[in-house]
């Protein structure tokens, strides 16, 4: 379990920012103003760092380390994905919808910068399941790069890792008597 939880930034992306934004309006309404704007900024780069550096730990991890198998990078692959759907698809139609605002052209351009890295941060983590779904044997070369490739096309991303977990199958534990 604790193999996820580097993964779980990523993964909840979306929830976690909602969820400091709220925390951060109801200090806002407690704290001066110029409290207020210190504590935000250091709340969101405190975890924007730890979020980076989680990411960053796991993608080494996923790599590198042996006791990340195939059936942890398919599942990863699913745990990273799907929970981005519903997010992205109404930050999608809200960012359009801000942008009849003046200012809202600027907040339309910051989320699709955000909804783009963590897209391309997610696709990575596909792609290095599909290298290690291909080291364990499960996955011809030709199959991991096509798959590989196919993580960072939109739409074609939710189907990637079902198809890993498909290859991938289900674990089979050793059991000595």
């Amino acid at each position: 379990m604790k193999k996820y939880l580097l993964f779980t930034p990523l993964a909840l992306n979306y929830y976690i920012w909602l969820g400091l934004m709220f925390a951060i309006y109801g200090i806002s309404n407690v704290v001066p103003k110029p409290v207020d704007d210190y504590i935000s900024s250091a709340v969101m780069f405190l975890w924007l760092g730890i979020s980076l550096i989680a990411y960053i730990i796991g993608l080494v991890k996923m790599v590198k380390d042996e006791s990340f198998d195939e059936y942890f990078a398919a599942k990863v692959s699913m745990f990273v994905k799907f929970p981005q759907i519903l997010p992205g698809l109404i930050l999608g139609l809200y960012s359009i919808g801000v942008m009849i605002a003046p200012m809202g052209i600027f907040m339309s351009i910051f989320l699709w910068l955000h909804m783009a890295i963590v897209y391309i941060s997610s696709s990575v983590v596909l792609a290095l399941a599909c290298r290690r779904i291909r080291k364990a044997g499960k996955l011809n070369g030709g199959s991991a790069i096509i798959l590989g490739v196919l993580s960072f096309f939109p739409l074609l991303e939710y189907i990637v890792p079902v198809i890993l977990m498909m290859k991938v199958g289900k674990r089979k534990y050793l059991v000595e008597t």
